[in-house]
């Protein structure tokens, strides 16, 4: 009898996933995207700094999906791979925020370069964004000077992905465009 049921359960599953929703590689493609919005989105999160390490993990692994699902297609591979960058971005900006050693300033500027980066909302004016944010940052000195050059970096390695592979992050929302993000703001 058992054995009859965990037979019928197989059969019902394939049957369901072959011809009732099938799953084709766009699709796959289009949820593996929406997952590292929602996973680089997780990084960023405040008062998330204790799981960043595993979301940027996840995150790498949902890369190397897309990056094999892109089967030979180099566009495909360089946006998962941007993606990971940004990723990257978020997880050091999110280090800098919760460092013992920095100031009020520097985390709610750190804050602020977070918040702004919602690629999923529109790469292209949160690029922009992210550029006049770093030029804002170009008049700080002080003993904190080392980290700002490294924030400076950072939201230009952010700007440079954003911009380059804006099509990834704004087609990633699919059928949801009208819905608020998966991934929301990086909040």
């Amino acid at each position: 009898m058992h054995e009859a049921m965990l037979l019928c359960g197989i059969a019902l599953s394939y049957v369901s996933f072959r011809w009732i929703l099938p799953m084709h590689p766009g699709k796959r493609r289009q949820n593996l995207r929406r997952a590292v919005l929602r996973e680089i989105a997780a990084i960023a999160r405040p008062g998330g700094e204790a799981l960043a390490d595993r979301h940027l993990s996840r995150l790498r692994y949902l890369v190397f999906r897309l990056a094999v699902l892109a089967q030979g297609q180099i566009k495909h591979a360089e946006d998962a791979l941007a993606a990971l960058s940004l990723g990257r971005v978020a997880f050091h900006l999110v280090q800098i925020r919760s460092a013992a050693s920095a100031s009020p300033d520097l985390r709610e500027r750190v804050e602020k370069a977070l918040l702004i980066a919602a690629p999923m909302q529109g790469p292209s004016e949160m690029a922009a964004k992210l550029r006049d944010h770093a030029v804002t940052l170009g008049n700080l000195s002080g003993p904190e000077e080392g980290v700002i050059t490294q924030l400076r970096s950072l939201i230009d390695r952010a700007v440079r992905d954003l911009g380059a592979h804006a099509s990834f992050f704004a087609s990633a929302g699919g059928k949801r465009a009208g819905k608020s993000s998966p991934a929301g703001q990086w909040s």
